[in-house]
């Protein structure tokens, strides 16, 4: 695809709406390739008509349904809002649908995964943390202080026994029983695990019947690299980092800000991870903190803030600090547990 072919000027889609031919080879040429690779890449498909299995099927009716919103956004946007660049364009509703169809077929696994990664942010004995490869990695802070390595989570049937058993006092309370898992799993474990097999095992041993991931077939038309990690993996960070921004949203103001300017772990704060994670744009945050756009920009390199300068900067008591974020983190995990 060359560089000029793929931008839209502001009256070009007028034009394209006016003539179905130029259209029909637009969406050959430039439009239906995108979303194949997309597909290919983040599900593991191969997108062959002849392929009948059911992934490859879904696979087919996701690839239609982008190119139709594609198609009905060039028709009728009638230049109010051009199009600049068509493939990112086309990349992220192909990315929203796969996205919408991840969740209406994994929400429960979804939502137990969210649970995890808040746990290990936010718990003071534990953390999460990537590989080099981009998988997620969690396990005690010790863990990631000594730089330990994650292995393969493989328990034989007389320790799922013995988790089963240590969560069974606890099978009422969904927040206890993802607590009691994760420190027996790090016990029997005695190191770090991959958050995706810590996921996948809480799924078994909580009786939570749903795929556990996206098969890949042979052959497909592009496989994912390494790096790119696993066909849920990217849509999983950016679905938690979407729904953490939306829940922080509804955080009072003072607390948004208590939370924000000190939020951090070991390797990454919030603030960085939202834009990455395409949650909220750097804009979007300094409007929640009540900043000014310049004003922000000129802050990033000086973050987190100490509580001490939150404090001085709202105009109350660093205690005061202290307890407005940790209300906000209990606020942020009843949103959490609260999802079904």
């Amino acid at each position: 695809m060359s560089s000029d072919s793929h931008k839209l000027s502001p009256g070009m889609s007028d034009d394209l709406a006016a003539s179905g031919r130029d259209l029909s080879i637009l969406c050959e040429t430039e439009i239906e390739p995108v979303i194949k690779r997309f597909i290919c890449a983040k599900l593991h498909t191969s997108l062959r008509q002849s392929d009948d299995s059911q992934n490859n099927q879904d696979a087919l009716e996701l690839a239609g349904e982008a190119k139709l919103l594609v198609l009905q956004k060039l028709q009728h946007s009638n230049g109010l809002e051009p199009i600049r660049d068509l493939e990112a364009y086309v990349k992220t509703v192909t990315a929203n649908v796969i996205n919408q169809y991840l969740r209406r077929k994994y929400p429960r696994r979804l939502s137990l995964k969210n649970q995890f990664r808040y746990l290990f942010t936010h718990h003071p004995k534990l953390s999460i943390w990537r590989t080099d490869e981009h998988r997620w990695v969690c396990g005690h802070s010790g863990h990631l202080a000594e730089s330990r390595p994650a292995s393969t989570i493989r328990f034989s049937d007389e320790q799922l026994r013995e988790l089963r058993t240590r969560i069974e006092s606890d099978r009422d309370n969904a927040e206890s029983n993802i607590l009691s898992l994760t420190f027996a799993v790090l016990e029997i474990q005695d190191g770090p695990v991959f958050l995706d097999e810590l996921v996948s095992l809480a799924c078994e041993v909580l009786n939570i019947v749903e795929p556990a991931e996206v098969p890949q077939p042979e052959n497909v038309t592009e496989p994912m690299t390494s790096r790119e990690g696993t066909a849920h993996e990217t849509l999983e960070d950016e679905e938690f980092a979407g729904r953490m921004w939306a829940a922080i949203l509804e955080l009072p103001p003072r607390h948004r800000i208590a939370l924000l300017l000190n939020f951090k772990d070991d390797s990454e704060n919030l603030i960085m991870m939202l834009p990455t994670m395409r949650a909220a744009s750097m804009r979007d945050i300094a409007d929640a903190l009540g900043f000014g756009h310049k004003e922000f920009a000129g802050l990033m390199g000086q973050l987190p803030w100490d509580d001490k300068r939150i404090a001085e900067h709202v105009g109350i008591t660093r205690q005061q600090v202290i307890n407005l974020r940790q209300s906000a983190r209990q606020m942020l995990r009843r949103k959490f547990r609260g999802e079904k």
